[in-house]
């Protein structure tokens, strides 16, 4: 990854039509993925596709949604997300793609934040409420796992879909604050 403010701009402004933004769910800390969210603008609309443990969630899945993948965006994916997927899903071949760590570039920035205070200060919204709490994912799949209730799994879903999507234009807030430091 980038090392300092103007890579990371000069990596998202090289890549960000090909971006695709990343964010895993686990069954806790140190539990296996539940679910793998990935995210893609294309033709003026965000494309979503969340990958569900015991259902959907295959090598050749993520493979296939990383697909014309020119740099993945995550919120401190290069501590959680990506070894993660590597521990899991080692011939995915995660060391091919550049990564655009958010909570790095936050961090460069001043900004030590979580990723829904960043989306506030940033003026990014998250339009069901039900999205807004944080640390509910290990909460819901467990609600889930336990009475295979379809509403639990559409609300962990929804709140993943919500993480990834809210990636993109919390990188183009980021981008252009490194930008304008810079001047």
């Amino acid at each position: 990854m980038a090392s300092n403010p103007d890579n990371w701009t000069e990596l998202y402004r090289s890549n960000k039509d090909d971006a695709t933004s990343l964010d895993i769910e686990t069954q806790g800390v140190l539990g296996p993925i539940t679910i793998v969210g990935l995210s893609r603008v294309q033709d003026g609309s965000i494309n979503y596709t969340g990958l569900i443990a015991h259902k959907t969630l295959t090598l050749e899945n993520c493979a296939k949604a990383l697909r014309g993948c020119g740099l993945l965006i995550t919120y401190n994916g290069l501590r959680h997300d990506i070894p993660r997927l590597r521990a899991e899903f080692p011939e995915l071949l995660l060391d091919r793609l550049p990564v655009l760590d958010l909570y790095h570039v936050a961090k460069s920035l001043g900004m030590k934040a979580n990723l829904q205070t960043l989306e506030t200060t940033f003026g990014i919204q998250r339009p069901d409420p039900r999205t807004q709490k944080r640390r509910i994912a290990t909460k819901l799949w467990r609600r889930y796992q336990t009475t295979r209730n379809p509403e639990t799994l559409n609300l962990l879903i929804a709140y993943n879909r919500q993480d990834t999507i809210n990636l993109h234009p919390l990188a183009h807030a980021l981008a252009k604050r490194c930008a304008n430091q810079r001047v």
